[in-house]
């Protein structure tokens, strides 16, 4: 297919001129002294030229943000003119927005945890589609972030990372940044308690197998199995969260010894089931929740499960 241009067309460049994401053609034309913009209809056709003058002998075109304004102007080469040609772009282009609100998933505000704490917040959605979201990890031992006291993990390609921490008191928040510098904070600012567990402790109190909860997603009840040591299951209870961190549910443990378990590592196999009801028996909405388990007080594991109701 052929589109008309000026004549003795001898240059052409390719970029998103009118800021929809689909590529326009510029056009330099040595004989009639003019570019030509043939914007592109977003099928792979394009408009019919529309002609802007230059300087004697166009020569060749080019494209960059000159002014700074987030769009592309052109610089176009004059032969017989011996000049250069500067075409500012005055589309209105949509300002860039900076990422959407998100929340932080785990570990919970106020937690406990082991040393390895694994990191999980909501991915953070960008109004404008041709923007990249990367992550800043915030991580510190004081409430203020001060720098002597703070972890900063950058530039993170998704919502979860994982980071060996010494025992104490930390407080942690994430930063979505596009690729243009706007950044938006997480919703929440979370604290939770590193606690110190020696390899004869984890070998006894921690569960040897937790899996992640079936079916996933779910719409009415979904179960979670998981081995733990026989002396510490009686004090074992998973606690049912929102994305919020507002705590739904406690539900309590069905329990059966596994006879090669016992004779192997003296562990049972527990299984729960959560019916996706809160406290008072309501069904909760459909959306993400995670449960903790928690064991002596201390949380010996946390996951993602995915409630889908039926319309």
């Amino acid at each position: 297919m052929n589109y008309g241009t000026g004549e003795g067309p001898v240059s052409i460049f390719c970029s998103d001129l009118d800021g929809d994401n689909d590529i326009d053609l510029a056009v330099a034309n040595c004989t009639s002294h003019n570019v030509s913009i043939l914007t592109n209809n977003g099928d792979g056709t394009f408009d019919s030229a529309v002609d802007y003058a230059t300087g004697n002998g166009s020569q060749s075109v080019f494209g960059g943000d000159l002014d700074a304004d987030e769009d592309i102007d052109l610089a176009v080469a004059n032969w017989s003119g011996d000049n250069v040609s500067v075409l500012f772009n005055l589309t209105q282009n949509p300002a860039n927005q900076p990422p959407e609100p998100f929340s932080l998933i785990s570990p919970i505000d106020g937690s406990s945890v082991a040393e390895t704490v694994t990191f999980d917040w909501e991915d953070a959605i960008d109004p404008n589609p041709s923007d990249q979201v990367t992550y800043d990890l915030y991580i510190s031992t004081s409430i203020g972030f001060h720098p002597d006291s703070t972890i900063i993990n950058s530039d993170l390609q998704i919502s979860q990372y994982t980071e060996t921490l010494n025992s104490g008191l930390h407080y942690w928040k994430v930063k979505a940044v596009d690729n243009w510098g706007a950044e938006t904070w997480s919703d929440q600012t979370w604290n939770f308690s590193v606690t110190s567990v020696s390899v004869e402790e984890d070998l006894t109190e921690m569960p040897l197998f937790v899996s992640q909860n079936y079916p996933n997603p779910f719409s009415q009840s979904t179960t979670i199995s998981f081995n733990l040591t026989a002396e510490f299951t009686e004090n074992t209870e998973m606690i049912i969260y929102n994305i919020k961190g507002q705590k739904i549910r406690t539900l309590d443990c069905i329990n059966y010894v596994n006879a090669a378990s016992t004779r192997l590592m003296h562990s049972q196999k527990n299984y729960i089931t959560w019916n996706g009801k809160d406290e008072k028996g309501k069904n909760v909405t459909s959306g993400i929740y995670f449960f903790i388990l928690k064991s002596n007080n201390s949380i010996l594991e946390t996951k993602k499960l995915i409630l889908i109701r039926e319309k």
